[in-house]
């Protein structure tokens, strides 16, 4: 059932996981005494004797929360194991960890955290009725290691009088998942789709756990197109929404897809684990063609309580939502949590004369596993059958599917200490569990998929994809219904995978099948709220049976989640995604995985390395396969192995102020290398033209000159190969939304005045929320803080009244409680008390399980705000500075964004009892005002402009200017090479013919002599070319890295030369972080003279190292260095503000202290704060001697 985090959530529906509550849990005691017995023990790769330990705690209170309602003693127990020797000493080896009690009504569950009580979990179990939990421990892996572990039993329904006791041993471990062989050959394609920016009928919000069918029947039903290999519509859903998406492959390698809403009048009511199953079932004919027996027939189903003894909302249509017939959806007997509706193959022989060709299960679980068969296509179910009888497994299962021959198999993540399926090779009657050696249980279900049977008659190729341990992307096969099965292969290692969540797996002829999975290279707990995973989506496809794989990543360049995944139950808000996603195949071949983004929003997708927080989102979405091989070689024809066209970009805009930052993710390449991208703009839709063009090895850009506020600018971004350019059906908006500089801010919310959120806006208009902004100034008396101004439609009018703003954050601590809490979210706030006083504050946010299924969101006041006000007008200003609510720095998320109104005044935060809410509204529309706020952080300056004045000479004394890119945005910049215009002011000897270069990593990336030869519109678009045509000048986008641009007189001439390096997108994340130039010193007016500008103005000072740099450039080669140099230091005035000789005598510290300290102790080097404005750097030879040197700026802030 669904689970939300808090700032969406009031009266919300947690996962009813009885046998496996395991509960957001981040900051548990930090120094317990222990209560197991003995309290601690440890185990060595030698040991043979097992350590045993008894509980002691009372099991009172029952944990009914999970690990979240633990206090040790009364109903958690924990247990130190230390597992010596290093990872190495344990290959082979695992320790198996096990708690057992006495009766299967007794209920515990499991989970072991490593180096701290609150460390990341490595291993958790929570089966229910069962009378043991075990999991493995494999020390040899990166993810586990050796050192400490915390071994916590919940008592989750358990007292003292059914005391468990626990057992570590030492075991001998088969073979564990090898990486992988290679697949040579073209490899499979993705294009990705999302529906429609946000609107009056928003589309995929709130996509949670998400099912995926499609009709092979409904192919090339699209009007108009012609389409008829399209492989058929999908049918999609999760939560309250069924969706239908028809592609049309017009532009084969970026097809357009059709949203539309075909939800179910029940199953749009309300949600509890939502399911959807396509029966497009399939076997072999006698001459090895695909036989369809499926009827197109697609089921919806949401879970009721009790399953087992009342109607699930379910129904069916055999005409992709257009009309449903309702049906029982569920068998006598069922469980009620995490359903799964499946077929795919006939019945088992010898069942007579069903009503229905093929077999439905309906299985589900709570406490123990059952399934239930329908003979006439899921519109009844005959009694549901327990899977497990003797508790090998936990409860938790998979999606179940049928083979060809009418097996069914049921995955299941946790059968002992590994992973396999579960079989019936009658119907359903009797279960045999299969578990698949060398497998490590994990936390996500397991997935199967069965091939069609055209090389195993009677049978079909089992693959199943685990994600092993929850840290390698593992697949095994089995050509025997499970009963062995090969080496498991991890398909992950090829990226260096390390993390792995949500197995999807689809099977076509025997011999192909694709495995689809969330995966990051990042190592350590996936559940710790602390986890800095960057998540992308893999599919993994085999053409050859699974000798060797094609592993792609589906989401380059876009993350769908960022930090941890919650895999228990609960309100944890790394649960945003709940617990797993689904695919299938088209007609033709094609995988499509329907997943669901968690980092939706450019917010999220362009936030810089390192970052925290995430957007928490749940945004529908489907990789639909567009190149290489499908799963049907009868239509490879329709997937060539030549190159094709690349795929368009999917693009997403972030404007935020004066610019646009836009990203990109080359899901499809057409198979060939893409050379470069086109970047084009307009102010109206379909009405783009060239704006600049980048390199293939960028995947961002940013539009300094998108600066009209009154102005919506449409972009598209085309991708080029060696086969051509991509179609441009890729248009993305970016509206001004405001900036986080100025004004009321940056706009996160916009909420229609007398919206019908809640009840009773229109009487209480201060209670009616219109607007949610975020400022951060740079000056005043809020300078360095964070600013959120609420517009609500009337001032405060009545007393008892409640204004909260929530997020959802992972350093959202609970200090109050001891020990420090993680809850998840911070909130600031305005009250109005019975007295009509008003007081703004802040704190956090924790969702309590009441009752097993009523989340109940409480605020806990941690302070008051530093400022607030509240206008007649409805402006509400709530002021914290950022310590208060995190410490978040520059790029980090504030996420999931919530806002609601109460005429009272409580503690309690709950939607259902609120006036006016906003939750994620608009969180689908990728260009701008998502949920989500990225923090700018304090403002700094930075270096604007470097010019370095000397004398130019043929060959090496030429006058070279060097300035490196750091890591973020591509930057435009403008190069300037003069020489005539410095006689204007008073230069003898000027340059009278400068010529220009620029080099980058790869060599020359281009040249001009005059100005007005080339690119002429463009520079004097920058509103400052040169003033004489000689002159030289380079308008260019360049990436991050290293360039030089070379000035030297046409025709070996010599002079006085001015080289300047401008940079023209001063908002950009990355910045000129070092300037140098290097020429030839002389005397009197031939010195070097390096002029600085640093800007913007009103923004604080930005600390700058200087060096003047002569001796070290010999060991360079560099002849004629010069030996001593010294620097002087002016401001805009002309005053000398300092000057140095050799960079030790004065400010050594602080200067080696930046690690880029000059070489040679005669060098030079000044370092000072520069507030913003124009600066000259000198440098001369001492005792007027001369030689060639460098003068360098770095920004050091």
């Amino acid at each position: 059932m669904r689970t939300k985090p808090v700032s969406e959530s009031g009266l919300f529906t947690p996962r009813l996981l009885l046998g496996c509550a395991l509960v957001c849990m981040s900051a548990l005691l930090a120094a317990l005494s222990f209560a197991a017995k003995p309290a601690e023990g440890t185990v060595t790769p030698s040991s043979s004797a097992p350590v045993t330990w008894m509980g002691t705690a009372i099991g009172a209170p029952p944990a009914a929360g999970g690990e979240a309602d633990c206090e040790e003693g009364a109903n958690c127990d924990t247990f130190k194991l230390t597992i010596s020797g290093s990872p190495e000493e344990w290959t082979g080896k695992q320790v198996n960890v096990r708690i057992q009690w006495l009766s299967p009504t007794s209920d515990y569950d499991l989970s072991i955290r490593k180096g701290a009580p609150d460390g990341p979990i490595v291993a958790s179990s929570g089966a229910g009725a069962t009378t043991a939990e075990e999991v493995a421990l494999n020390p040899s892996s990166v993810s586990v290691g050796t050192g400490d572990f915390f071994v916590r039993a919940i008592y989750f329904a358990a007292t003292e009088a059914d005391q468990y006791n626990g057992v570590a041993e030492v075991k001998t471990s088969a073979p564990g998942p090898i990486p992988a062989t290679q697949a040579s050959g073209v490899a499979p394609r993705y294009q990705n789709h999302t529906p429609p920016a946000a609107g009056a009928a928003t589309l995929g919000i709130d996509a949670a756990e998400p099912s995926i069918g499609v009709n092979w029947k409904s192919e090339g039903i699209l009007p108009g197109t012609g389409d008829d290999v399209n492989g058929g519509r999908a049918m999609y859903i999760a939560l309250l929404q069924t969706l239908r998406i028809t592609f049309d492959d017009s532009c084969p390698s970026s097809p357009n897809a059709l949203w539309e809403n075909k939800s179910f009048v029940t199953t749009a009511a309300q949600t509890f684990d939502p399911i959807l199953f396509t029966d497009n079932s399939r076997r072999t004919g006698p001459d090895g063609q695909i036989l369809q027996i499926g009827t197109g027939r697609t089921l919806v189903s949401q879970l009721e309580f009790p399953a087992g003894f009342a109607a699930t909302a379910s129904a069916y249509t055999e005409n992709d939502g257009e009309t449903y017939v309702p049906s029982t959806g569920a068998g006598p007997g069922s469980g009620i949590d995490h359903q799964t509706i499946g077929g795919g193959g006939p019945f088992h022989a010898p069942l007579i004369n069903p009503a229905y060709p093929n077999a439905i299960y309906y299985c589900g679980q709570l406490p123990a596993a059952t399934c239930a068969l329908s003979t006439d296509g899921g519109t009844t179910y005959g009694a549901a059958r327990p899977v497990d009888p003797n508790g090998e497994c936990g409860g938790l299962h998979g999606h179940i599917k049928v083979g060809p021959d009418g097996t069914a198999y049921l995955p299941n993540k946790g059968c002992g200490t590994g992973q396999g399926v579960i079989v019936s090779e009658d119907n359903g009657v009797t279960w045999d569990v299969r578990e698949v050696p060398g497998s490590t249980s994990g936390g996500s279900d397991a997935a199967v998929g069965i091939g069609r049977g055209d090389l195993l008659p009677g049978k079909g190729r089992v693959y199943l994809g685990m994600a092993d341990g929850d840290t390698k992307a593992t697949v095994s096969m089995s050509d025997d219904r499970g009963l062995t099965w090969s080496q498991p292969v991890d398909v992950g290692a090829v990226f260096g995978i390390n993390n792995v969540a949500f197995p999807a797996v689809v099977a076509g002829d025997d011999d192909r099948a694709a495995f689809a999975f969330y995966g990051t290279p990042t190592t350590g707990g996936l559940q710790d709220p602390k986890f800095q995973g960057v998540w992308h989506l893999y599919v993994a496809h085999t053409y050859d049976g699974g000798k060797t794989w094609h592993t792609v990543d589906a989401t380059p360049n876009d993350p769908m989640q960022r930090g941890c995944i919650w895999l228990g139950g609960g309100a944890n808000i790394c649960r945003n995604m709940l617990d797993f996603m689904g695919a299938d195949v088209d007609k033709r071949g094609r995988m499509l995985v329907g997943y669901n983004d968690g980092c939706a929003g450019a917010e999220c997708s362009q936030a810089p390395e390192g970052a925290t927080g995430n957007s928490y989102t749940a945004l529908a979405a489907i990789a639909r396969q567009t190149g290489g091989k499908g799963l049907f070689a009868a239509h490879d024809s329709l997937f060539p192995d030549a190159p094709t066209t690349p795929g368009a970009p999917l693009v997403n805009a972030l404007r935020n102020g004066n610019s646009v930052k836009l990203s990109w993710s080359q899901s499809n390449t057409g198979g060939s290398p893409v050379t470069q991208y086109k970047i084009l703009r307009g102010t109206a839709k379909g009405a783009q033209t060239l704006l600049a063009t980048v390199p293939g090895s960028e995947s961002r850009f940013e539009d300094a000159t998108a600066n009209d506020p009154a102005a919506t600018y449409f972009y598209k971004v085309t991708a080029t190969n060696a086969a051509g350019e991509s179609c441009d059906n890729n248009e993305v908006a970016a509206r001004f939304v405001g900036n986080s500089r100025s004004g009321l801010g940056y706009t996160i919310y916009t909420d229609p005045t007398g919206a019908a959120d809640g009840a009773g806006q229109a009487g209480n208009p201060d209670l009616d929320f219109q607007t949610l902004s975020i400022v951060e100034p740079t000056d005043g008396p809020h300078a360095g803080k964070i600013v959120f101004n609420l517009k609500v439609m009337g001032g405060p009018t009545v007393n008892n009244r409640m204004w909260r703003i929530i997020w959802d954050s992972p350093n959202a601590v609970d200090n109050t409680q001891k020990p420090p809490k993680n809850v998840g979210s911070f909130y600031v706030g305005a009250t109005k008390d019975a007295a009509g006083a008003l007081t703004y504050e802040y704190g956090t946010v924790e969702t309590g399980v009441v009752g097993l299924v009523l989340g109940v969101p409480r605020t806990r006041r941690a302070g008051g705000a530093d400022a607030g006000s509240f206008t007649s007008q409805g402006l509400i200003t709530i002021v914290v500075s950022p310590d208060k609510i995190g410490s978040p720095q520059k790029g980090d998320l504030l996420g999931n964004f919530a806002v609601r109104t109460f005429a009272a005044d409580s503690e309690e935060v709950r939607t259902t009892a609120a006036t006016d809410q906003a939750n994620n509204a608009t969180a689908n529309d990728l260009t701008a005002n998502a949920a989500t706020y990225a923090v700018v952080g304090p403002a700094f300056s930075q270096l604007l402009n470097i010019s370095t004045r000397a004398s130019v000479q043929p060959g090496d004394n030429a006058l070279i200017g060097g300035f490196i890119v750091s890591e973020g945005a591509s930057k435009r910049v403008l190069i300037r090479g003069l020489g005539p215009s410095l006689a204007e002011r008073n230069v003898p000897g000027t340059l009278q013919d400068p010529t220009l270069e620029l080099n980058g990593p790869g060599g020359v990336i281009t040249s001009n002599n005059n100005w007005k030869d080339s690119q002429q519109a463009e520079i004097a678009g920058t509103g400052i070319p040169p003033t004489n045509d000689a002159e030289s000048a380079i308008v260019q986008t360049l990436g991050p890295g290293a360039y030089t641009a070379v000035l030297r007189g046409a025709g070996d001439a010599s002079g006085v030369g001015l080289v300047e390096i401008y940079d023209l997108n001063l908002g950009t994340s990355s910045k000129l972080v070092n300037l140098s130039s290097r020429g030839l010193v002389q005397t009197g007016d031939n010195v070097m003279i390096g002029g600085l500008i640093v800007g913007p103005s009103g923004v604080g000072s930005t600390r700058v190292l200087l060096r003047a740099i002569g001796p070290s450039l010999g060991q360079s080669g560099v002849g004629g260095p010069l030996q001593d140099p010294t620097l002087e230091l002016y401001d805009g005035n002309g005053a000398v503000m300092t000057a140095n000789d050799n960079w030790k005598e004065a400010q050594e510290a602080e200067i080696a202290a930046t690690t880029i300290a000059p070489a040679d102790d005669r060098e030079s080097a000044i370092l000072s704060s520069l507030a913003p404005g124009n600066y000259t750097a000198i440098v001369r030879g001492k005792n007027d001697s001369i030689g060639v040197a460098l003068v360098e700026a770095y920004n050091v802030q």
